[in-house]
Order: C-alpha cells, then sequence, then structure tokens
C-alpha cells in the first residue's frame, strides 16, 4: 500500500470522527465515569464485607471511636463530647449502623441514653437491620413528637410499604433525655423508657443482624450503648422487688408516707379508644385468661382456670388486659391469697403495661385493712382512704367491686359497701390486677356496663368480713352525716402518745414536736369545731393544739394547711407546709385574756377559710393553696386535750 492510500485513508477516518464527535466524546466520559464508580463501589463494599460478629457483651461510651466505616443513611453524624450525634436540621431520616452483625437465635438487650432537642421529631433504635437491606429490611423502635406530646412508637420496615407501625404508645409528660432499653427475645421484643415497660410482647419479623439509631429532623444524641446477651427476656423485665412497704402500707399504719420516684410517663386514651365497647367479653361479660392479659412486673400464670402471681417478694407487681377500654362501669374481681395478704384490682389505667395514672384498690399486706388511691404520672401514689377489717383475708375467697361512674367511684368487699362517691382521677381506662408481698389467684374477672342503683342487686345480709365501721372513712362530702356528732376515734392499744374516751381526746407527750391523729376523713367543705384545754404549767410555754387539714396523705404535713394555738394559749397561727414540709405562715393574733380552755373552730370552704376562736372571727378569707384533703388534730407538745370535736361536711354558705 502506497503512501497516497495511507493517507487518503486516514483523510476519511479524521472526517468521519470530525463528523460523528458530538457521540463519541459523551460516549467516552460515560465510559470513564461507569470505571470511577465501579471501582468506589467495590471500595465501599469491599471495605465493610468482612464486618465481624458481636463479641457480647459490647459496649461503647463514644469517647475515641471512629465512625467513617459505620454504615449511614442521611443525617450528619459526628463525634461531639463524648456522644455520637445527628448533627443537621431538616433530615427527613438518618440512620448509622454498628459494622457488626448479631447471630439469628441471638437473645440481647440493647441500652443507650438518648437526648433530643426541641426541633428533634423522632429519635430511637434500628434494630435486626437484614444485611445488604439494611435500610429496607428492619425493626425500629423510636420516641416521636406529636403535637404537643411524645409517643414511643414500634415496627419494622418492608421493602414495598416502608415503616409499618406495630404499636404507638402516647406521653403525657415532655422528657428530653431518657433511657431507652430494648430486650429482644426469641420471636417478639419489648420495650423499656427509664425502666418503665411500655411496650411488650410485640412480634419479630427478623431476626440477627446489625443494630443502630435514628433520627429525624433536629440535632439529637446518643451515649452509654450497651448490648448484652440475656438468657431469660421475661426475668429481665421484672424490677428489683423493693424490700421495704409502699406508701400506702406505710398511710395505713399512720406514718408519713414515702413517694416512689420511679420516672415514667403515663399514656392518655386517644379518642379513638374512649367508648368502652365491651364487645371483647362476650354475652357474660366474664373476662377470659388469655392472651389479652400482659403483665408489667412479677410472676403471671395461668392455670387451671386461674390467674396466679407466683412470686411473693416484692411491691406492686402488676397484669393489665388489654383487650378493651372501659367506662362507666363494675368491675368483680374474685381472688384468693396462697400467700400473704396483698391483693387489688386496678382499674382506669391509661395504660395496660404500667401503674402510672391508675386507681387502685387492695389489701395491706402489713395490715388487717384494705385501702385504695391512684398513681400519678410519675408512679407517685396518693392515698384516698382506708378501711380496717375485724380479721385478715386469710385463704378464703373474696371479691372486690368497684362502681366506676363519670366522676366518682363506689367500693365492696364481699357484698358490702366500703365507701362511696370517692372521687375519680380519671374516668376511663383499662382493667388490671395487683399484688404486694403475697401470692394471689385470682379466679373471676367481671365487667359489665353500670347500671343505675335501683337496678343493683340487694346486698348480702351477711358479709364474709365484716368491717369496723367507726374507722371508715368519711368520704361523701355533701352529706351532713357527721352533723351534730362527737367524733370518737379509733385508737390502738399501743399508741404511746394519744388516748381517748367516749367525748375527749388527749395527747400526752410534753416533747417539744408536733403530734398528729388523723382523724380518716377527707373532704373540700366543712366546718370542724372542738374545745382545746392547754396546760396550766409555766414549764411549758410553747405547748399548743388546733388542727391540721387539707392533708394530701394522712398524717403528712406536706402541701397541708395548719391553725394552732401557740404559747400556752397567748395567741394563734396559721399557714401551710410546702411540698418539702416547710411552714409558710399566713397570719398570726395575741388572743386577749387568759384561759385554759379554748372553743377553737375553722369554717372550710371552695377557695379560702375562716378562723374563729372563743365566738370571735380571728380572720376571715384566708386562701387555700389546695381544695381538699386529709384532716386531724394537731398538737405542740403537752399534755393537751380535745373535747367535744364536730364536723360538719359541706358548705356553710
Amino acid at each position: 500500500m502506497n503512501a497516497t492510500v495511507k493517507i487518503k485513508r486516514f483523510k476519511r477516518l479524521r472526517t468521519w470522527i470530525i463528523q460523528r464527535w458530538r457521540v463519541i466524546l459523551p460516549l467516552s466520559m460515560v465510559g470513564v465515569a461507569l470505571i470511577f464508580i465501579s471501582w468506589g463501589l467495590y471500595r465501599w463494599f469491599n471495605a465493610r464485607q468482612p464486618f465481624t460478629a458481636y463479641t457480647l457483651p459490647y459496649s461503647q461510651n463514644f469517647d475515641d471511636v471512629a465512625i467513617d466505616d459505620w454504615f449511614t443513611q442521611g443525617g450528619q453524624w459526628v463525634i461531639r463530647d463524648e456522644a455520637l450525634m445527628q448533627a443537621a436540621d431538616g433530615v427527613e431520616l438518618g440512620q448509622i449502623f454498628v459494622p457488626h452483625w448479631l447471630e439469628e437465635a441471638q437473645i440481647y438487650r440493647l441500652t443507650t441514653q438518648i437526648d433530643m432537642s426541641d426541633s428533634t421529631q423522632a429519635v430511637g433504635i434500628s434494630f435486626n437491620a437484614q444485611y445488604p437491606q439494611i435500610y429496607t429490611l428492619q425493626h425500629r423502635v423510636f420516641v416521636a413528637r406529636n403535637g404537643d406530646q411524645l409517643e414511643v412508637v414500634a415496627g419494622y420496615v418492608d421493602e414495598i410499604n416502608g415503616f409499618q407501625p406495630q404499636v404507638t404508645v402516647p406521653f403525657s409528660n415532655t422528657l428530653q433525655t431518657f433511657r431507652l432499653d430494648l430486650l429482644v427475645d426469641e420471636n417478639v421484643y419489648h420495650v423499656r423508657l427509664d425502666g418503665q415497660t411500655v411496650i411488650y410482647k410485640r412480634p419479630l419479623f427478623y431476626h440477627g443482624g446489625l443494630v443502630g439509631f435514628y433520627a429525624v429532623d433536629g440535632p439529637s444524641s446518643f451515649d452509654n450503648m450497651t448490648l448484652v446477651a440475656v438468657e431469660n427476656v421475661s426475668v429481665d423485665l421484672i424490677p428489683t422487688p423493693t424490700t421495704e412497704a409502699i406508701d400506702e402500707a406505710q398511710a395505713i399504719a399512720e406514718d408519713t408516707p414515702k413517694e416512689i420516684e420511679l420516672p415514667a410517663a403515663s399514656t392518655p386514651i386517644s379518642a379513638s379508644q374512649s367508648s368502652a365497647s365491651y364487645e371483647n367479653l362476650g354475652a357474660n361479660s366474664i373476662v377470659a385468661f388469655d392472651g389479652n392479659w400482659i403483665p408489667f412486673s412479677g410472676d403471671w400464670q395461668a392455670e387451671a382456670g386461674s390467674l396466679i402471681q407466683l412470686d411473693p417478694t416484692g411491691y406492686d407487681f402488676g397484669i393489665g388486659y388489654e383487650g378493651d377500654v372501659f367506662q362507666s362501669f363494675t368491675l368483680e374481681v374474685s381472688l384468693a391469697h396462697l400467700e400473704g395478704r396483698g391483693g387489688g384490682v386496678l382499674f382506669n389505667m391509661p395504660t395496660p403495661y404500667q401503674l402510672n395514672g391508675a386507681h387502685m384498690v387492695r389489701y395491706s399486706d402489713q395490715a388487717d385493712a384494705i385501702f385504695w388511691g391512684y398513681y400519678d404520672d410519675n408512679l407517685k401514689f396518693t392515698g384516698q382512704g382506708h378501711a380496717r377489717l375485724n380479721a385478715p383475708p386469710g385463704q378464703a375467697g373474696h371479691t372486690f367491686k368497684i362502681m366506676s361512674a363519670e366522676t366518682t367511684y363506689d367500693i365492696y368487699l364481699d357484698n358490702q359497701l366500703i365507701a362511696r362517691d370517692i372521687s375519680l382521677n380519671r374516668s376511663e381506662g383499662y382493667i388490671g390486677l395487683i399484688t404486694a408481698q403475697s401470692k394471689v389467684s385470682y379466679n373471676r374477672v367481671e365487667v359489665s356496663k353500670l347500671k343505675p342503683v335501683a337496678e343493683e342487686v340487694a346486698l348480702a345480709p351477711t358479709p364474709t368480713l365484716e368491717v369496723e365501721p367507726s374507722p371508715t372513712p368519711k368520704v361523701v362530702e355533701t352529706a351532713s352525716t357527721l352533723a351534730g356528732e362527737v367524733w370518737q376515734p379509733a385508737l390502738p392499744n399501743n399508741n404511746k402518745h394519744w388516748t381517748a374516751d367516749k367525748t375527749t381526746i388527749r395527747q400526752n407527750s410534753t416533747e417539744a414536736t408536733d403530734y398528729i391523729l388523723d382523724m380518716d376523713v377527707f373532704a373540700k367543705e366543712y366546718t370542724l369545731e372542738t374545745r382545746i384545754t392547754l396546760p396550766g404549767d409555766s414549764k411549758l410555754p410553747d405547748v399548743g393544739g388546733g388542727i391540721i387539714f387539707h392533708m394530701p396523705e394522712p398524717n403528712g404535713k406536706s402541701q397541708a394547711h395548719m391553725a394552732r394555738l401557740t404559747n400556752g394559749g397567748k395567741g394563734v397561727f396559721w399557714g401551710y407546709y410546702d411540698d418539702n414540709g416547710k411552714f409558710i405562715g399566713q397570719g398570726r393574733a395575741e388572743l386577749s385574756g387568759q384561759a385554759n380552755t379554748y372553743n377553737f373552730k375553722v369554717i372550710v370552704q371552695q377557695s379560702a377559710y375562716t378562723l374563729v376562736i372563743n365566738g370571735e372571727t380571728i380572720a376571715v378569707d384566708i386562701p387555700l393553696t389546695r381544695q381538699e384533703g386529709w384532716i386531724g388534730l394537731l398538737a405542740y407538745s403537752g399534755p393537751v386535750t380535745f373535747r367535744d370535736v364536730k364536723i360538719s361536711l359541706g358548705s356553710n354558705e
């Protein structure tokens, strides 16, 4: 081939390239880009493919850890202030996974401390993520904002439908920092928030895999992550039993009750749940002992048609019925104590998974008595009354009946009325059972719609256990059942300080301190009057007597109001105690004349009260910080004698 032919061919190739360069150049660039993408993907997956299994226990405090090779999806993940942080605002969805995996059959507990900012919309844990589809095949538990309140949400993610919630538990209080515990069993999982079980026994769709962290929108941080193997999740769910009696038993023993400070939040019932359907109960209103009963503490077993709590070593062992929400109902529960004496019932529970917000009636585990009240959102118990019994429950069967109306409830024991028109803290909710220091068998739970009083079956003439009538709390606040009657206390024989006969009550100790005698009366508006005699002994110049009222707890000073004589009767002062029991004075007055006996009278109305001594009005419109509570006699030093103590319930206006 001569040179002329070669030149012609070159010219034709050049012409062809020039005519088609707009096509050839982009294709070449695409090819180069594909090479670089392939190289990057190779480095990405090749670096992560050999990630290892967890060696348990595993802990991560994020003090010194590189997260460059962790699996991430969205968000800006950094280590800041010795914590793992999602630092960006406006993140639609952010996830980061620890580059280790769990065996498919692994039972474990994952714990982490979470801090959410005001702009955080959701924050929590992703778990059992299936490699390599860790973002589309996983379970997820998180705390989310819903308007002004928070809620715990648990569910799973699938490839087709995205996130599928399994349960949502709303909260009435606002949390910013909390501990989230995830307990994963063979086929179910449970969730605890600050030590309180909030989600129980939800089915697992994925097993084993990766665990990580999840965040939406504003900044949030994670710290102190621990991952440990667990042999028995049900045991791990049970809180360590306390060794001391809880506050309600203390109140019955006439000691100052203690507060339970377990942080947790209650679960308000949504509007869609608020109408009680009763449809799951059947025609006979019997609640079956089936899978709708969810234990949140204790060792509960269904045996031979009964539901038994087997562990007699702790307090507040409870189980809730998640089958229905009830409103305006009658609840009847039959039980027998196999060991101890602390069985009872729960009702109007905001959630069947915890005590927070629930009303309770149960036997005392320390005294021959029953008592009732409710738990607030932080699990502090507020007692509303107690009644002493003439015998312990023993191992015989007994039946509680609770008649819960719109604003009040009544209590019956073995068909005998114990207390009527007790104020409700909430008017609807779930039902449950509870024990304290006892092994109890429940063989019947029945719920029916509340009937008018005229339709109720007549009370049995002979109750199984008789209740002593005199100490029964007078909770009815509108009738004047006590008007004109002289109050007579039922004092135990071993009372060291107080003695009483038909019309006279005396505090005998001369020690310079306050002595309170609870009157077993809880009321809002009333008039109380008595004659107080002080000793004429000049060696006791500070001796005084009066009343303490609107006590949140029997025999407790905190938040209560007080008015009493002082300086041996030379004066009178009044005021209230703050949350810590510190006295806040509201006024004082000198009394004219000298006497040993004083006619002492207080007229308590809705928002203020009046103090009258020896027929003379000392002070009017003294403001109240509380509108109801327990009433008691108060003596400072002694001996102080109270005669003809009378109380008339109801407004004096």
